[in-house]
């Protein structure tokens, strides 16, 4: 099959040209002193942002860079969002830079795919910690009991056993550890 009639009739058909506006959309943006190049298509896409705003108001003619003072390493995260409407980074730091580039920008729905982002990554590393807590506590209750079994002298509760061996045997204080209450 020759490739070329496909070309040929995708050049002619070509229904994104008139939506992007031609050569004519195209903008260079100065952030953080590194250039990225983008459609005012593409900045403009939540119309309601601060970015579109920024963009048609102040920076409707001409070839000049638009220079913004923001960083940008998390600027190329806004603007794949703004491309894609995804972001794929997997760390909370990092959702949280994005985050509040977000907010600087104006991009409610960047700002609420970070949040959900970061609900979620939060959310699994607190069942994973729990389940090592809960790991944890029922080895502690077995090295507890089977202390408690075998000892012969000493302190009779479970509370006590921790509060003896943490003490050394001092029998004139309290116990202050309570396994059930402090796990």
């Amino acid at each position: 099959m020759d490739p070329e009639p496909n070309w040929q009739k995708l050049q002619t058909e070509q229904p994104w040209r008139e939506e992007r506006g031609g050569q004519d959309d195209r903008l260079v943006l100065s952030i953080g002193g590194q250039m990225f190049e983008t459609s005012r298509q593409t900045l403009c896409v939540d119309g309601n942002s601060m970015l579109a705003a920024w963009v048609l108001r102040h920076h409707s003619h001409g070839n000049a860079p638009l220079w913004i003072d923001r960083d940008a390493q998390r600027f190329q995260h806004v603007l794949n969002y703004l491309r894609n409407g995804t972001i794929w980074l997997q760390d909370v730091a990092s959702l949280r830079a994005v985050q509040e580039e977000a907010a600087f920008y104006g991009l409610a729905g960047l700002h609420a795919l970070c949040k959900e982002k970061i609900q979620n990554i939060e959310a699994k590393e607190e069942a994973i910690w729990r389940r090592r807590l809960n790991g944890l506590k029922e080895a502690l209750k077995q090295v507890l009991g089977n202390m408690e079994k075998n000892s012969t002298s000493g302190p009779r509760e479970k509370g006590d056993v921790v509060a003896y061996i943490l003490r050394g045997s001092r029998e004139n204080e309290d116990p202050v550890f309570h396994l059930d209450a402090d796990f």
